[in-house]
């Protein structure tokens, strides 16, 4: 995958580095500091790999400037618009701000397992998709409604995708949509 950009959350960044060759990119944007912190620790362990990697330390959401508050840690953390006292707080940008601002000439794949906030990180794409038609890979099992109202999204933006659902467990979760 020479000269290919990616973007991706979560703990795959390692292997899309692997996979995209010394003249790709990988933009991997986390901000829970304990996500970070495995994220340091893997870079670390493939130090071949680590110019190949950006990390964006900013959550992707509709809009860009959007601040949220962090409660609690671990499975039990929630992420909540009101502006709680204590609470570490993060500003959000979208995935079209950010690919202009970093002025990408091209983003080839978009992977998203963010817990329920897919739809709206990928409101905050349309142009992204819209003008580099990169292939998509999705999760769709957190929200119900996401089965359905995800492929109708990006159908609405890019007809000419063709969508396919995957599944990696014997239950509920891990479903995945695919535009290609």
């Amino acid at each position: 995958m020479s000269s290919t950009v990616v973007l991706a959350t979560g703990g795959t960044t390692i292997n899309f580095a692997d996979a995209v060759g010394p003249e790709g990119r990988v933009y991997s944007f986390e901000f829970m500091p304990d996500n970070i912190d495995v994220y340091h620790a893997n870079v670390h362990a493939n130090p071949r790999l680590q110019n190949r990697i950006s990390l964006v330390n900013k959550p992707v959401w509709s809009e860009t400037g959007r601040t949220m508050s962090i409660v609690g840690e671990g499975p039990a953390t929630q992420v909540q618009f009101a502006d709680i006292p204590d609470a570490m707080k993060v500003t959000a940008i979208t995935i079209d701000d950010f690919v202009e601002t970093a002025g990408l000439p091209h983003v080839d794949l978009i992977k998203m397992d963010i817990e329920g906030a897919e739809m709206n990180a990928l409101k905050g794409a349309a142009r992204t998709i819209e003008r580099f038609k990169p292939r998509i890979a999705v999760c769709i099992y957190h929200q119900l409604f996401d089965f359905y109202e995800l492929p109708q999204f990006l159908l609405g933006i890019r007809e000419d995708y063709k969508l396919y659902s995957g599944h990696s467990t014997t239950h509920g979760d891990e479903s995945v949509i695919f535009a290609i």
